[in-house]
Order: structure tokens, then C-alpha cells, then sequence
């Protein structure tokens, strides 16, 4: 708890631009010289001193330079100017950091799921995909999947840990991962599949009768690793909305120009997107064919 403030303040830096933090460095190194400056022009050691001589003394301080044309003869101006140093140079290291990890900080999205989640009937799978935005790849990622049943109300909803271990790719690089999961095809384990089916369906029928989308089902997929300088940590959370039929994702046809030596960017391939977000034999999640896929899969 005692360290709060300092991660409010690490997030805050995280969801701003370069240009906005270093904007602010230096209007709050500017302030801070000002608010010195207008306290000397009433020091009894700058009565000779302009407005103006004494903003220029204060910059001065600040920057340590020292060039001795203006000079404190009281023990309070020799405090002043001392404490204004040391305040200053601090700073200065402090403002050097920040600006310095938040250029080589990664964007906010480093890893972009898709918006859909594909129900494939046929493999009693489910899969989402994910892509690493940034021009440095994700180390050791790790790919955990969670799921929220069918909950309303004052009702507390049952969190279960699905799978993760199939949903673990060894490398999150430049290129996209479809990430799979429901089924263990080795073991043919499709425990985990009838179980969000089914959270699923009871999602979809209380929207259909109530004509309300307040259930707490969810899946919530969270990716972390590290790209060598800062820590990688994406979520994203699927509603009963954003599952759809299908197979699988089309492939993405890198195609483009693309002189960023790092990496791909994304945004200069005419179309990736709509690729990224193409599925095979995708059709709208129906409520009545899901209680049939349900109840012939799973028959009570």
C-alpha cells in the first residue's frame, strides 16, 4: 500500500506520449526556476538586481554554472541558492530517468487480440489471436486464460483457470499466434470446451429473455514476458458478444513496404488489419443453433 502513489504515478507516465512527458518536465523545470527567481527579487541580497537579473541568476543556479556576476551575501540567499542546486540537479536525474524509460518503454498495446473469439464446432475448439505490435519480441511469453461463468445480481461469478499450457506459444516475435484452446487433442479432453459452451449459451438466453447484456461471463486472456527493457503485461476480456462460428483465422499476407529494420509495421500493410481480423466460415453466434451444437455434443 505504501507504494501506491509511486505506481499511480509509473501508469500515469505509461498511458502518455514522449512529446506530452517531456513537454511537462519542462514546463515544471521552468516553474520551479520562476518561483526561485521571484523569491530572490525579494532577498535582501538581490535589492540592486532587476526582475529579470534575478530569473537569469535563478536558471543559472539551476544549471550549476556559477559564473559569479551575481552573488548571495546572506546566509538566506546562500541557502536558497544552495538548496535551489542540490533541488534542481535532483531533478534534472529524476526527469533524465523517466524520459529516458518512457522512449525506450514499450507503446500501450504491445500485444493486440483479436476481436473476436471462433467457435469451431467441428474441432470442439476455441481460438482467439494475437499479435506482438511492437518492433522488439515478447521473451518468455506467457499466455494465461481465465473464465467467469453466467452470473447476475448480487451472485458472486465462479472464476476457473483454463488451460494455459495450450495456449503458450514459445516465441511472440513480429508475426501473429492463433491461440487455441477448449480441447486437448492429444488426451481428446473436451471437458473445458462443454464447460464454456455451456456458460456461454446460459450467457446468450439470459440476454435474449431479459434484453440485458449484464452477465458476468467472460473469458479474460492475459499476456506478459518482457522485450529486454520493461516488463509486458496486455489483458483482454471476451463477452458472450464477441464469440462467433467458424473455423479459423485466414492468414495474414505480409505484403508492403516496410523499410523499420526492427520489425514490421503493421499499419503500412494496405489491409492488415481486416486480415487480422479475418475468419474462416465466420457466422453470427445464434442462441437456438448453440443449445442444439450443446445438447448434441452434451446430451444431458
Amino acid at each position: 500500500m505504501r507504494h501506491s502513489g509511486s505506481f499511480r504515478f509509473l501508469n500515469l507516465i505509461r498511458r502518455k506520449s514522449v512529446w506530452y512527458v517531456l513537454i511537462v518536465s519542462i514546463e515544471l523545470y521552468v516553474l520551479i526556476n520562476f518561483i526561485f527567481g521571484v523569491a530572490y527579487f525579494y532577498m535582501p541580497d538581490f535589492k540592486a538586481c532587476s526582475f529579470g537579473d534575478c530569473l537569469y541568476f535563478s536558471f543559472i543556479t539551476a544549471a550549476t554554472i556559477g559564473y559569479g556576476d551575481i552573488t548571495p551575501t546572506t546566509e538566506i540567499g546562500k541557502i536558497a541558492v544552495a538548496g535551489q542546486s542540490v533541488l534542481c540537479t535532483l531533478y534534472i536525474a529524476v526527469m533524465m530517468s523517466v524520459i529516458t524509460s518512457k522512449i525506450l518503454w514499450p507503446q500501450n498495446k504491445t500485444a493486440v487480440f483479436s476481436k473476436k473469439i471462433v467457435v469451431d464446432t467441428e474441432r470442439k475448439q476455441l481460438r482467439l489471436r494475437i499479435i506482438n505490435t511492437n518492433s522488439m519480441p515478447i521473451i518468455h511469453p506467457e499466455i494465461r486464460l481465465s473464465l467467469n461463468v453466467h452470473e447476475v445480481g448480487d451472485v458472486i461469478a465462479g472464476v476457473t483457470e483454463l488451460d494455459n499450457s495450450l495456449a503458450n506459444p514459445i516465441y511472440l516475435g513480429r508475426h501473429d499466434f492463433t491461440i487455441t484452446f477448449g480441447q486437448d487433442v492429444s488426451t481428446k479432453n473436451i471437458s473445458e470446451y462443454k464447460m464454456i459452451l455451456l456458460e456461454l449459451q446460459k450467457a446468450l438466453e439470459h440476454q435474449k429473455q431479459t434484453g440485458k447484456n449484464n452477465s458476468r461471463f467472460r473469458i479474460v486472456v492475459c499476456v506478459s514476458g518482457s522485450n529486454g527493457v520493461q516488463t509486458i503485461a496486455e489483458m483482454k476480456k471476451y463477452y458472450a458478444s464477441d464469440f462467433v462460428f467458424g473455423t479459423e483465422f485466414n492468414p495474414i499476407e505480409y505484403k508492403g513496404n516496410d523499410d523499420n529494420k526492427l520489425g514490421i509495421k503493421y499499419d503500412r500493410i494496405k489491409g492488415f488489419w481486416s486480415q487480422f481480423e479475418s475468419i474462416k466460415n465466420e457466422s453470427a453466434l445464434d442462441v437456438e443453433q448453440l443449445g442444439k451444437i450443446v445438447n448434441q455434443f452434451f446430451p444431458l
